[in-house]
């Protein structure tokens, strides 16, 4: 079974422009493998307030389709 682990938001600055962005990760990790971990992008946003806010509208998106057990 797949189960949610962690979240992450890093800061990326465009090498030309300048402009910062921040990407929205989700971390999962495998019964099968606890050892390794894999996350899934979900996103870049302009601040790192719109990626919290993001991480939290899915958060509870997936409590409202009983995906918040774990899976």
């Amino acid at each position: 079974m797949i189960r949610y682990l962690d979240h992450t938001i890093t800061e990326h600055t465009h090498i030309e422009t300048g402009e910062k962005l921040y990407a929205l990760n989700h971390w999962y990790v495998s019964d099968e493998a606890p050892q390794v971990g894999g996350s899934r992008n979900n996103g870049y946003f302009k601040s790192r307030k719109e990626a919290e806010n993001r991480h939290n509208e899915l958060l509870v998106k997936g409590l409202i389709q009983n995906e918040g057990n774990g899976t």
